[in-house]
Parts: structure tokens; C-alpha cells; sequence
């Protein structure tokens, strides 16, 4: 809500709909660039913490394309993270290594077929049982 009234509603809603853009932009600011600590209360200083993460995940999704890497964006800066002070080839072993995982994880048990075998002579019968 607001307080002024010199205003007409078309110029307090656009008010209202940028500053849900702005809103929306520093909520993507601190999700992917991990803007959760500004280190200046000075505007110039904001600007430049900003500009220089943006920066940085510019040039990590360069890189990621660079590479036709699989990975995720998260999981590749954290692998860049990682390997920021390591050999270059050790980065790049660990960005294309396969799963290491070997098991498929729980399976299902297989229900057994609870069909009744009966022998006359030298033929078996199946005879189906009733599900209850």
C-alpha cells in the first residue's frame, strides 16, 4: 500500500512492478552468486562486489559450455572450487570421471509364481490357484 495519493493507480503499479523486478533480480543475486555477504556499505562498493560475481559466473558458464560438461552449474563450480589450486588435468579427470557407484540400488524381490504343479504319469499339470 501507499500513502500517496498525488499519484495515479497506473504509475503506483508500475512502481510496484519494478521494484518486484528489483526484488526478483537480488533474489536471483544471492541464490546464484552467493551475494549473501555484501563487504561494503558504500554504493560503489556494492556495485563492485556485484559486478565482479557476476563476472566469475560468466566466465564458469563459459567454461561449462567450453567443455560440453554434463554437470550442473552448482556442481561444477564446487568441482572449480575444488580444484582451483590443483593441476588443470587433475580438474578435468575429476569433471569427466564416470559414477563411481556400481550398484543399481534396491531392486524389487520378485514374487514367486504360485502356481500348484501336479504330476499324472509322465505330464506335469499347472494348476492355476485362486488370488484371494
Amino acid at each position: 500500500m501507499t500513502t500517496r495519493w498525488d499519484l495515479p493507480a497506473e504509475q503506483i503499479m508500475d512502481l510496484y512492478r519494478y521494484r518486484w523486478m528489483i526484488e526478483t533480480f537480488f533474489k536471483w543475486v544471492k541464490q546464484h552468486l552467493k551475494l549473501v555477504k555484501i563487504w561494503s556499505t558504500k554504493p560503489q562498493g556494492m556495485w563492485n562486489q556485484m559486478f565482479l560475481a557476476l563476472a566469475a559466473y560468466g566466465l564458469a558458464l563459459i567454461l561449462q559450455l567450453q567443455l560440453k560438461s554434463k554437470k550442473k552449474l552448482w556442481p561444477f563450480l564446487r568441482l572449480m572450487r575444488t580444484y582451483m589450486y590443483k593441476p588443470y588435468s587433475e580438474f578435468m579427470e575429476e569433471l569427466y570421471q564416470g559414477k563411481s557407484k556400481k550398484s543399481r540400488g534396491r531392486q524389487k524381490v520378485p514374487i514367486p509364481n504360485e502356481k500348484e504343479t501336479k504330476f499324472e504319469g509322465n505330464v506335469a499339470i499347472i494348476k492355476p490357484q485362486k488370488k484371494k
